[in-house]
């Protein structure tokens, strides 16, 4: 399949299958989307991995720094927070975003969420002092919408990242439209009959990797 892009010239997306997904990215110039990014069992693995490690509880859901600690309070990163390399499962995923040309810059942070229920984070753009341009989502386990709006129209939009999905966030996407998972207990799923239907939230892993500008 093609990647999903949302250009700021045409806004076309090649090779998507639903048209109100279609039509839904492509309000988002600079948004990149591709289902399937990873495999079942890749999914598999890397869920071993990251639950046989240790759970910051500093915020109120749980998270894992890999690579730089992010200070949330402050919003930033400095030379101090500088926690190693990544891990190996991390740096598998960091080369094949570049290899496959969805960023430019071997991606050196990585940021692991898990939100569960009703959990989720709010309106937000990523730190623009602490990173650069791309800014590459992983979802694992299930599929939650993410809503976007616009910082100066205030239009908003909704996006199903589904499940192994990868969505990369640059130009107007990354600096002109915050981005939030909602706190909501149910999301709409569309059916095997192409039909939606409310489900239950469970459990949903988000792998948000970064470059540094340090």
């Amino acid at each position: 399949m093609e990647k999903a892009v949302a250009t700021q010239e045409t806004g076309i997306i090649p090779g998507l299958q639903k048209e109100s997904f279609h039509q839904q990215v492509s309000k988002i110039p600079g948004l990149v989307y591709q289902s399937e990014f990873i495999t079942e069992a890749e999914e598999e693995n890397l869920l071993a991995y990251i639950d046989r490690a240790e759970w910051s509880t500093e915020l109120q859901r749980r998270v894992q720094h890999y690579g730089w600690r992010y200070d949330y309070k402050q919003r930033q990163i400095d030379e101090s927070m500088h926690l190693g390399p990544l891990p190996q499962w991390a740096q598998g995923l960091a080369q094949k975003l570049v290899s496959e040309d969805w960023v430019k810059d071997l991606p050196d942070q990585v940021i692991v969420n898990e939100y569960c229920h009703d959990q989720g984070i709010s309106a937000h753009i990523d730190s623009e002092r602490s990173f650069t341009e791309y800014v590459a989502t992983i979802s694992l386990l299930e599929t939650w919408d993410m809503v976007f709006r616009q910082r100066d129209s205030g239009k908003k939009v909704e996006i199903p990242l589904e499940r192994r999905s990868v969505a990369i966030l640059s130009g107007d996407a990354r600096y002109k439209w915050t981005h939030e998972i909602p706190k909501r207990d149910s999301e709409s799923v569309v059916d095997q009959d192409g039909r939606y239907k409310s489900e239950k939230r469970g459990r949903r892993i988000s792998l948000t990797f970064r470059k540094t500008c340090l």
